[in-house]
């Protein structure tokens, strides 16, 4: 017949068990939160892209338009909205990339090309992996 004492150790975990757990558990937890960072950063450069597409219709449109020419560098991507070639996203957010960063337009070929710009995960020009600028660009040497 077993003592009380005895009995009552061998139903609880020790210490040294309930460390070992919480220390597996937190690896696990940090290795799904790392993979999902990256997940999420691929998923924002897709998004990206998808946005600097629409955005680059709406700019051929505007293109044809207005014989060819798409709007000045001064005019930005604005006079799209107020072209009414694209709809407003409210009052400070359009034209802003999935990491909250203007897109960056500049015009090329005196008018007749541009070049759309996100500076990617990082917010900064260069990288590699999801930090890499996104590029859009039509009627530029790069772009044709």
């Amino acid at each position: 017949m077993k003592s009380k004492k005895h009995r009552k150790y061998n139903e609880a975990f020790s210490l040294m068990e309930t460390l070992i757990w919480v220390g597996i558990v937190s690896i696990f937890s940090g290795m799904i939160v790392i993979s999902g960072v990256g997940l999420m950063n691929r998923t924002k450069a897709k998004a990206a892209k998808s946005d600097m597409n629409t955005i680059s219709i709406m700019l051929l449109e505007y293109s044809q338009d207005n014989a060819g020419k798409f709007p000045a560098e001064d005019e930005g991507l604005m006079v799209l909205v107020e072209g009414g070639y694209i709809e407003s996203k409210g009052e400070g957010k359009d034209f802003l990339d999935p990491w909250k960063t203007p897109y960056q337009y500049s015009v090329e070929n005196e008018g007749l090309g541009y070049r759309l710009v996100s500076l990617g995960a990082d917010r900064k020009e260069g990288g590699k992996g999801v930090n890499e600028d996104i590029i859009e660009e039509r009627g530029t040497d790069e772009g044709l």
